[in-house]
């Protein structure tokens, strides 16, 4: 099975446009069914699960991708489980039940400012 690179699918493109352009038939085939038009114009199946949509440029179109659902389930990046948990390490906030070290060397509290108060 040859696969689409981007190349492939750069060139399926430009063989789609340029018969959409000159085939009154074929143009209608890509507005009602992108995926049988690129399959018809490259004479390869695209993957499973992919479709395309072609649009007149006659009128306003926008086409809009939404973001994945909340509800479906999904693994956190790395990046995302490292500012779940903190990523940057722990500084102490004061308040009881401290480490008793009088604040020599220990971890720092921010002040209201946003500086730290151990400096």
């Amino acid at each position: 099975m040859h696969e689409w690179t981007e190349q492939a699918q750069k060139d399926a493109e430009q063989k789609v446009f340029r018969m959409a352009a000159n085939d009154p038939e074929f143009r209608k085939l890509a507005l009602s069914n992108g995926r049988a038009a690129v399959e018809k114009a490259t004479g390869r199946s695209l993957p499973s699960g992919f479709t395309i949509r072609f649009v007149d440029p006659a009128g306003a179109h926008l086409t809009a991708v939404l973001p994945p659902a909340a509800y479906e389930e999904q693994e956190l990046s790395e990046h995302e489980l490292s500012a779940v948990a903190g990523g940057k390490g722990h500084r102490h906030r004061g308040g009881s039940g401290g480490s008793g070290d009088g604040g020599s060397g220990g971890p720092v509290a921010p002040t209201p400012d946003g500086g730290d108060s151990g400096e």
